[in-house]
């Protein structure tokens, strides 16, 4: 996709169409109707979001093997698909969230980005409502923002590899990535030109995970939102999950060196990125997002969340333009169920079964 700011700037992401998973196939579809309707207006996800944000519904938070952008699920994610046994989207954003696809739908899902008409050069607190892709969704290559002034983003915009990644500030599995991948990912990877990484909210974890990442975007627009979900993530012990309240954020964002913690406070308790992390819930639902983390790189999900998994689809990316596009589920169990199919495919002609007595 053109980058929002710079039409005339391709996304390192944009050769990786052809990878682009049945999830996403809604999304071209729809891309076709785009000039049928206007984009959601920030007023009208405001009025959606109904900010200040009432209190979420409460629940039990469970841990679970999810679905990730359409693929068959890994280990270690945050799953939605329990959404009425732990209640981890509040029954006002749930509403929201339905009424605000529909509008994606009608508009070719192009209208995710409050700031999409931002300035090249604008300041934090402007990008800080950024909300989703900043052009059509044709498939998940468009998932990459590859904004200059993205608050959400660390990495050159000219990156070969646009690693995509949708998170929780209340998520454990989050947590242990923050903690052990993606250090070793930016040190070798951002830091040298070659990968930029990009955060999308999908807060489902818990009733706290919305206000966390409210939290997160009032710390974005004062600059500080790597140092934010540093200080949050360091905070965890094992795999609880910790539901923090105002005041462990506001304590997060003193160590993060946030300068003004009035103005960060205020902010989230005013609701006002509630509306922009609504459209970024119905953005990851929109594209097929279940689970967090999740992680989409150069357009093709990715299988496993750990340093070694996003390393090699970081390494096939750099070799060849995007990882290997996974098995979807039912070609692994075709085979499965029949080992001659497999071998056909391969060019081998399927073993006779032995006779009996042999």
């Amino acid at each position: 996709m053109a980058n929002e700011n710079n039409p005339d700037h391709p996304s390192s992401a944009g050769g990786a169409d052809s990878a682009a998973t049945p999830a996403a196939r809604p999304a071209r579809e729809a891309s076709e109707a785009r000039h049928a309707a206007p984009s959601p207006s920030p007023d009208a996800s405001a009025e959606a979001a109904a900010t200040p944000a009432p209190k979420p519904e409460d629940g039990e938070v469970s841990e679970d093997t999810a679905g990730t952008a359409g693929t068959e699920g890994t280990e270690g994610t945050e799953s939605v698909e329990e959404t009425e046994k732990s209640g981890p989207v509040p029954g006002w954003a749930k509403a929201a969230i339905g009424t605000l696809t529909v509008l994606a739908l009608a508009a070719g899902a192009g209208g995710f980005l409050l700031g999409a008409n931002m300035d090249s050069g604008a300041d934090a607190e402007a990008a800080s409502y950024i909300g989703g892709p900043g052009g059509p969704m044709r498939s998940l290559a468009d998932v990459h923002r590859v904004n200059p002034d993205d608050p959400f983003a660390q990495g050159p915009t000219d990156a070969k590899v646009v690693v995509s990644y949708f998170g929780d500030l209340e998520c454990p599995v989050c947590a242990a990535y923050k903690r052990d991948a993606e250090p070793r990912i930016i040190d070798e990877y951002v830091n040298s030109g070659q990968v930029r990484l990009e955060w999308n909210d999908f807060p489902l974890v818990n009733e706290n995970s919305f206000l966390g990442a409210q939290a997160g975007r009032a710390a974005a627009a004062q600059g500080k939102f790597w140092e934010f979900t540093r200080a949050v993530y360091a905070s965890f012990e094992g795999k609880e999950h910790p539901e923090h309240t105002l005041d462990d954020f506001v304590g997060f964002a003193e160590q993060a060196g946030v300068p003004d913690i009035a103005r960060f406070r205020s902010e989230v308790e005013s609701g006002k990125y509630a509306g922009t992390i609504v459209q970024a819930m119905t953005y990851a639902s929109y594209v097929g997002v279940t689970s967090v983390p999740t992680f989409v790189i150069n357009g093709v999900p990715v299988l496993g969340n750990d340093y070694d998994s996003l390393k090699e689809a970081i390494e096939q990316s750099l070799e060849n333009g995007h990882p290997e596009q996974p098995p979807m589920p039912q070609e692994g169990a075709d085979q499965a169920a029949d080992p001659g199919a497999a071998q056909e495919d391969q060019g081998q002609a399927p073993q006779e079964a032995p006779a009996e007595g042999q």
